[in-house]
């Protein structure tokens, strides 16, 4: 019996040295797990910064894509979208496509959702290949009364006769001087309020977004910009002054808002012209959410 007591106790204590032994191995990989979990989530937390500021970049890229592919007249791309509901349909599709695409390689879910309340009507006057002329006259304006130009595009095709572009503030008549303008030569390039040497071989092609934007042509590329101080107009009123030779495209889009109602020269279009975005980045570190307008202006 002494000799069995003795056995069951030698056993007890074995079994008690293991399961002692055990705890305090247990303890110490929980203590390591404790002190190694701060920086695994750091690195964690860090991936998903990365993540969100890689990818809320690509989606607003993506919106000014598929808000330009949108609107088709003519064979002309234009800045604007009807308010038939067909744009928030695209939205909605690209926004399910995106999250598919993404959550293939992480555990993140995009929702992007057109905001149709706050997005801003206006109108756009354009001008395309088939058009007779860059427009009816060589001295007319072809938007009135915007109370923003959310976009400006031209592009010449030849430059054998001066552009120039004439923007005034709460005067279409021009008696009291232009506030903003600028002239494309086939001598001295882009000059006045932008300037861009070179550009007069084409086609050269301007793009602004309330004024700031880039200058491209054969033999230049130039980002420009109006002064801020005079891109603050009242109003928009956006005048060509042209030779009988100059031939290109055009498109002027004019925001809705001030004291009269916007009007542009035909072919002329009427719609939303600078639509608003809610944003939506989620995985399980992060969440990332705001609302995005497509031609923000820096103020």
């Amino acid at each position: 019996m002494v000799t069995a007591s003795h056995g069951d106790r030698g056993q007890l204590l074995l079994v008690a040295a293991i399961v002692v032994a055990t705890t305090v191995l247990g303890a110490v990989v929980l203590l390591n797990t404790v002190h190694s979990s701060p920086d695994l989530s750091a690195q964690t937390d860090a991936q998903s910064v990365t993540n969100t500021e890689r990818t809320i970049p690509q989606i607003e890229h993506d919106l000014r894509g598929l808000f330009m592919a949108s609107s088709l007249e003519n064979g002309t791309r234009l800045p604007y979208v009807d308010r038939s509901g067909s744009f928030d349909a695209a939205v909605d599709a690209y926004s399910g496509e995106y999250t598919r695409l993404i959550s293939t390689d992480q555990s993140a879910v995009v929702a992007v959702e057109h905001n149709a309340s706050e997005s801003i009507d206006g109108a756009v006057a354009y001008a395309n290949q088939s058009s007779a002329d860059f427009v009816d006259s060589g001295n007319e304006f072809v938007v009135t009364d915007a109370e923003e130009l959310p976009r400006l595009r031209i592009r010449l095709d030849d430059v054998t006769d001066d552009l120039r572009v004439r923007i005034n503030s709460s005067d279409p008549l021009g008696t009291t001087g232009d506030d903003i303008e600028f002239e494309v030569s086939d001598s001295g390039g882009l000059t006045g309020d932008i300037q861009c040497s070179g550009a007069d071989d084409a086609p050269v092609e301007i793009d602004l977004v309330h004024g700031a934007g880039e200058v491209t042509s054969d033999d230049a590329y130039c980002t420009v910009a109006v002064d801020e101080s005079d891109w603050n107009l009242d109003e928009y009123n956006v005048k060509f002054e042209y030779g009988t030779d100059t031939n290109g495209t055009y498109a002027v889009s004019g925001e809705e808002g001030g004291p009269d109602p916007i009007d542009c020269v035909d072919p002329c279009e009427t719609g939303i012209v600078n639509p608003v975005f809610d944003l939506t980045y989620q995985d399980p570190n992060a969440a990332y959410s705001s609302t995005f307008t497509l031609y923000a202006r820096d103020v």
